[in-house]
């Protein structure tokens, strides 16, 4: 039912309103049902915008040597499926596959801390990995 005939239906249900409920009940129950259609008819176009999905992720630097008891950093860029990317180095969850080699600080922030080398993994919210490796001398 498109808005002429709901339009239509309102104002000939109005005109067999009782003539005890005044005009101000009647503006008012038309303006509720216009509000309701026009909700009914752009509420859902609305709920159905893309949110872009992240569909790969790069580190940099790829790899990477630093000496003991110095710190690094890596970063992230998240590509999403509606082509755009963005730095998302605070929105992953970063790993270390040797803490003992090389301890995750905050943010892809690491801390050396004995000889080795050491697999840091950054992971998204959905699920998508990419590492980088670190070499301590």
């Amino acid at each position: 039912m498109g808005f002429k005939e709901v339009h239509s239906v309102l104002r000939s249900r109005e005109q067999d309103n009782d003539v005890h409920r005044g005009s101000i009940m009647k503006t008012s129950n038309y303006a509720i049902c216009v509000l309701a259609l026009l909700a009914a008819n752009w509420l859902p176009g609305l709920a159905q915008k893309h949110i872009p999905e992240i569909v790969s992720i790069a580190i940099a630097p790829k790899s990477l040597s630093i000496g003991r008891n110095h710190q690094a950093h890596l970063t992230a860029v998240c590509h999403f499926d509606d082509g755009s990317s963005r730095e998302c180095t605070k929105d992953v969850t970063w790993t270390s596959s040797d803490s003992k080699i090389a301890a995750l600080l905050t943010h892809g922030h690491i801390r050396a801390a004995s000889g080795g080398k050491v697999t840091i993994t950054a992971t998204t919210p959905n699920g998508i990995k990419e590492s980088a490796t670190l070499t301590i001398r």
